[in-house]
Formats: C-alpha cells, structure tokens, sequence
C-alpha cells in the first residue's frame, strides 16, 4: 500500500500529459514574442526595393504566413507610413487582405510624388506580434518616364483657323486618366483628353490670328485627382499666314497719262484668314517689262468684309508722260507667297 501511494503522484501527472496533448492543434498555437520570428515575412513579388516617386509607380508587397493557419488568423494587415495601397479604402495607407490557400497576401503600394522612404509592414490581424516591415525607396523620377511630348509641330500659321495636332506619351504605369493641354496663344479644347490603350493623348491647338510665339504645357492628370504636378512644355511659332490666292480688281480698265485707278486686291486662303498688317507689294510693268508709274496711298493687308477675306487696295499712277499701252498690275505679299495681276489700259486723249 505505501507503493502505491507514492506512484499516485506519478500516475496523475501521466494521465494530466495524455490529456493535454489529446487536445493540441499546432494551428491552435499562439507564439509568444521570442517565438513569431520568422512567423509572417514580407517582401516585394520582383525583389526591388525601390520605385520612381511620380504617384504613379507601383510594387507588389508579398505577406507570407502558414499555409495552414486557422481560418481566423489568414488576414494580413499592411500599413505604410507613405504612398497608398491600391483599392485601399479612406486616406489609403492600410488594407486588409486575406491570405490564399499558400499562405501568401499580396498588397500593391502606389508611389507618392516625394522623394522619401515608406515603411511599410504587415501583420495577422488580432495578433500583431506577428508582423514584419520592409522599407521601400521613392526614388526621384525621370520627367520623360512620366509625360513627354511625341510630337510637337515647331510653326503654324497664325490664320485663326489651324489647327495643330500636339501628341504626348504617358508612363505605361498609368492606364487611365486624361492630359490637359493648354497653350499661351491659341485655344486647345477645354476638356482633357482620356488617356487612350497605347499610353497616349492627343489634342488640337487651333491658331490665334496674332503672329508670335507660344508655350504649350502638358498636365498630367491621375484618376480621380486633379493635375498630379508632371507637366512638360514646348514651344510652337505662329509665322505670318500667307495667302494662296491674290484677286486683283481696279476701278476702271482705262487710265490717261496723269490719271489715277484705284487697286483693290483679294488675299484669300483655303483655313483661315490671312494675317493682318501683312506687306501687300504693287508693281506695274508695261508690255516690255519696264516698270511704268507708282503707287500712293497704299495700305497692308487688313480684313476684308467676310471671316476668309482680307484686302488691301492703292492708287496706281501712270505718271503725265506714260506711253500708250497695256499695263499689267501685279500684287503680291512680304514675306513673298503667291501673286495676282490684272492689266489696264494707257490711252492717250482724243486729238
């Protein structure tokens, strides 16, 4: 009998082992803080550990924990103290993303526009002792990564018609979105432009009538945001618009030695008017070719009575010594284009 009381002890401490580990479930464990190292680890999904700061770059976070942890301890929070996480709800630096059948939850961080370091870390939701951070570098972006123009035209005319077509190419980081183009002389459309599936965006600058030069600027704007601060410029001249057709009409086809006629002349262009104050040229020639007579009172070219004509007239004299004869009155501009001529008379006075 004294045998067996001392075993009693022994025998109750069996039977409290066999107990307790009848009931263990390894997913049931809980580590203690020396225990969760290396119980979720975090990573990026290519191994970088940097991306450009355009508020536009993007890296996938990788949050690994046991593929066969309990149903309530799959979900990973990530926090970032810069940057946002893609669909994130509210100011967008947490998410809470559930873990697949491997263990893993992925989560994408989305640059900021500043050259800083995001902390980012993840954690089992309700237990945060298991958690691990990674630092990410927001890394000053090369402007032409970001928005850069593709095809600017140097000149146009400034005919208040034109119109200019001016192309950029957008980041393939950024598949929707608009671009807003404006210009210092001339009118593009109010409205951005969308993005379109080749990461580009065009837009027409029609012409002012005023000859000069102009900056042209490129705004890019990120979803749901206004201009995300990437503009580009360049730079476009608006020259003299110049006509293609010169029509020449005088007051009357007959003209004495001493005599005036009045000269009218038509510019016109296929877009848009000529420009104002352009030089209008007069120059008579007799049949031989010499110069005969002058010009006064000659204006430059001005606009004429409808929005695609415009008009500059001058009295043609022969002079009190002009030889009876044809006479071909030429018009032209300077900077020189096309000319227009019509031909009068000289007649001497009846005996």
């Amino acid at each position: 009998m004294r045998l067996a009381a001392r075993s009693l002890p022994g025998f109750l401490l069996a039977v409290l082992l066999l107990t307790v580990g009848g009931c263990y479930k390894e997913s049931n464990y809980s580590p203690t803080a020396p225990q969760t190292a290396g119980a979720l680890t975090l990573s990026t999904a290519d191994g970088s550990r940097s991306i450009a700061a355009d508020g536009l770059s993007r890296v996938t976070l990788v949050a690994t924990i046991a593929a066969g942890a309990d149903s309530d301890k799959r979900t990973v929070t990530f926090t970032t103290t810069s940057g946002t996480f893609v669909g994130a709800a509210g100011g967008g630096t947490s998410i809470d993303v559930s873990a697949g059948s491997d263990g893993r939850a992925l989560a994408i961080l989305q640059s900021s526009q500043k050259v800083e370091t995001a902390v980012v870390s993840a954690a089992v939701k309700g237990t945060p002792s298991v958690a691990a951070e990674i630092q990410i570098q927001f890394t000053a972006p090369d402007p032409n990564d970001v928005l850069r123009f593709v095809a600017a035209p140097a000149s146009a005319p400034a005919d208040g018609a034109t119109v200019t077509l001016f192309t950029v190419a957008v980041s393939p980081a950024m598949t929707t979105g608009t671009v807003t183009f404006t210009s210092s002389s001339g009118t593009f459309p109010a409205t951005p432009v969308p993005i379109g599936i080749d990461h580009t965006a065009t837009a027409g600058l029609t012409s002012p009538k005023t000859i000069g030069a102009a900056t042209v600027t490129a705004t890019l704007n990120a979803p749901g945001s206004g201009g995300n601060g990437f503009s580009r410029q360049t730079s476009i001249r608006f020259d003299p618009a110049l006509p293609n057709v010169i029509t020449v009409q005088v007051d009357n086809l007959q003209v004495m030695p001493g005599g005036k006629v009045r000269v009218t002349a038509h510019f016109t262009r296929p877009v848009g008017q000529v420009s104002a104050n352009t030089v209008a040229t007069f120059t008579a020639r007799d049949a031989s070719g010499n110069v005969i007579g002058g010009f006064e009172n000659v204006t430059v070219i001005q606009p004429g009575t409808s929005a695609t004509d415009s008009v500059a007239t001058a009295d043609y004299l022969p002079g009190p010594d002009a030889a009876a004869g044809p006479v071909t009155i030429t018009v032209g501009t300077d900077p020189a284009s096309v000319t227009g001529s019509t031909t009068i008379t000289v007649v001497k006075p009846s005996a």
